[in-house]
């Protein structure tokens, strides 16, 4: 007896065998170093179903070249359970209803953007759509690959230039944990007898990684290797709680 596949999955599968043109077949190689598996497959979490798709227009050498080497590698990581393509802009099965957990970014130039690709795939049976981008950069051409949940959820994004492995996950999840970065923060105060607007107080508040926690005195010496300052900050604490009781 042969289990049936679902219609959506039928059609997913067909492969069409095309002569590559030599230039599509040297950028194919180019990419294939870019996103290679073993470079590739740690951005991956669990073992999930994916989509990849390209969110310039169909005939896109580059999007498609580096589509198309991002899912065969990350078929050869055996990191995802299953990996299916669908080209830019096709006809996809019907959007799903939006689930919430907010919305992917925002349009590129000549191009769906993001949300509007993942809402389109949303239905497919998959954990991860992954929408590609590529654009000239340096005399080359560099390529972005984001990865969403069908709720719109941004997971985690990498890009690289074409030729040129991706950064590394792991130092990259190092550089995230590590990043000091400032929180800008401004009031306004109208004026009554004008209406306009003034900057009445500005701020700056550094944070620490991805999630942004928040640094204060010693905390921020420390962050930025700066032990001696750190020490100082510590004694001044000290004596303030001493005098405050």
């Amino acid at each position: 007896m042969t289990a049936q596949r679902p219609a959506a999955l039928a059609a997913l599968a067909v492969v069409a065998t095309l002569a590559v043109p030599p230039g599509r077949a040297l950028a194919d190689e180019g990419w294939a170093a870019t996103f290679s598996p073993e470079q590739v497959g740690p951005y991956l979490g669990g073992h999930p179903a994916v989509v990849v798709t390209t969110a310039e227009g169909p005939g896109d050498p580059e999007a498609e070249a580096a589509a198309g080497a991002f899912a065969a590698s990350l078929r050869r990581s055996g990191r995802a359970r299953s990996v299916m393509t669908v080209p830019a802009g096709s006809a996809a099965p019907p959007p799903a209803p939006s689930r919430g957990g907010g919305g992917p970014g925002g349009a590129a130039p000549g191009g769906e953007s993001d949300g509007a690709i993942v809402r389109r795939l949303a239905a497919l049976p998959v954990e991860v759509i992954a929408v590609v981008r590529s654009w000239p950069e340096e005399g080359g051409r560099a390529a972005l690959v984001a990865l969403y949940e069908p709720t719109g959820r941004l997971l985690v994004g990498m890009s690289g230039v074409r030729g040129r492995p991706i950064a590394d996950r792991r130092g990259e999840d190092e550089y995230e944990r590590r990043f000091v970065g400032w929180t800008v923060g401004y009031s306004y105060r109208q004026d009554a007898a004008t209406g306009a607007w003034t900057v009445r107080r500005f701020w700056e508040a550094p944070y620490l990684g991805r999630g942004e926690r928040p640094l204060a005195g010693e905390a921020f010496y420390r962050a930025v290797e700066q032990p001696a300052l750190a020490g100082q900050e510590h004694g001044r604490a000290t004596r303030r709680q001493a005098l405050l009781g």
